[in-house]
């Protein structure tokens, strides 16, 4: 058997295919025009540098460099008010998926209730290989409950289905080896859940892994 056939097998996952590691990023930064919500020093959110995040072109910027250092995949949360801004500037082949949370109206400690509860976020996502996990579907929107409460909490975090449904999106866990890159830890919630993810062994069809991407 040739080295190169031998290499092949070696990268057989459980599902079956051939499959080689790869690195992700998701990207959580905060949203357009929301920087005052992480300006209060002393509370668990508080960022320093989020008053840049106010400036359109530092949510382009941020997917373009997305793009440029992670070619195997790549997802950033970002509100549905800012599509129109961000959306003529997504990089070809780059898809939108939507991330409902019912029950909570976007109503913000100190202002009166909005007149539109805004009820969904967006997540702007790229994966350019086709094969990898093929036989298991993701599908393109989540219902889950927020992650976070407007009088305590992390704001922005976001809840373990969210996390487990990116991971799905960028075809994540079909080798020992893959890595996703939180470039926004904030709470820790996905990188905890992926760790928890990884811990659990290489996807397979019809498997348990698979089974449980989508509870809680």
């Amino acid at each position: 058997m040739t080295d190169l056939r031998m290499r092949s097998l070696s990268r057989l996952s459980a599902s079956g295919d051939a499959e080689a590691p790869i690195r992700v990023a998701y990207a959580d930064p905060v949203y357009l025009g929301c920087a005052r919500f992480y300006s209060v020093p002393g509370t668990p959110e508080y960022h320093p540098e989020a008053g840049k995040w106010d400036d359109p072109a530092a949510h382009v910027g941020l997917m373009q460099d997305l793009e440029r250092g992670y070619p195997d995949g790549w997802a950033m949360s970002c509100s549905s008010t800012s599509l129109d801004v961000l959306l003529p500037a997504k990089p070809a082949g780059a898809r939108v998926a939507v991330y409902c949370h019912p029950g909570v109206q976007n109503a913000m400690v100190g202002r009166d209730v909005a007149a539109v509860a805004f009820m969904w976020e967006a997540v702007i996502y790229h994966v350019p290989g086709k094969s990898r996990g093929s036989r298991v579907s993701t599908p393109d929107c989540v219902w889950a409950s927020a992650g976070h409460n407007h009088t305590g909490g992390f704001y922005g975090s976001k809840p373990p289905k969210f996390c487990r449904w990116v991971i799905g999106l960028l075809r994540l866990g079909w080798h020992p080896d893959d890595e996703l890159v939180d470039l926004f830890p904030g709470s820790g919630a996905v990188t905890r859940i992926w760790d928890d993810f990884r811990a659990a062994g290489v996807r397979s069809r019809g498997g348990q892994t698979q089974g449980a991407l989508f509870e809680g």
